[in-house]
Parts: structure tokens; sequence; C-alpha cells
């Protein structure tokens, strides 16, 4: 995960694969939550290359991806961070 700053907004930019295959998540759901306001949520969906990148304020940020697959076994992998920016 990149992140990169112009004026007061901050890019969180990154890559999701999938750990076992090794390939791009593809649609996946990147979620952005703010620390300091929990209720603050923004974030973006995974492009067909695995690739999102969201616009944020400075600050803190808990930032978690989720996925779910059309298989007949249905699975939810979290994966969750903490970002300050």
């Amino acid at each position: 995960m990149t992140t990169f700053s112009q004026s007061k907004i901050v890019h969180i930019e990154g890559k999701v694969m999938d750990t076992q295959s090794g390939q791009p998540l593809e649609y996946a759901t990147v979620i952005i939550r703010s620390v300091k306001e929990p209720f603050a949520v923004t974030g973006g969906i995974t492009d067909i290359n695995g690739q999102f990148n969201v616009e944020v304020s400075p600050g803190e940020y808990n930032v978690s991806v989720e996925f779910i697959t059309t298989n007949l076994i249905f699975t939810h992998p979290k994966v969750s961070m903490r970002l300050q920016i």
C-alpha cells in the first residue's frame, strides 16, 4: 500500500492479491474508516488488476479489505491495518 499527498488530499493506493493463488482480487471492497471519527467511512472497489486508489484527508485510518467469492463455498477473507498519514 502506498500513500502520497497533494495539498490537503492524500491518496491511499494498493493492490489486493489472493494469498493462495497469488492472483489479483478484482472487485474486492476496500473500506477506509477514520480512527478519530469511526462513522466517517470511505473506500472503493478494486479494478480487474486488484488495484485501488482512494482519496482521503490526512489523518489516521483503519483500512480493511473484504472479498466474497462466487464459489459454492462462501468465504469472507478480511485483512485490516491501521495507517497514519
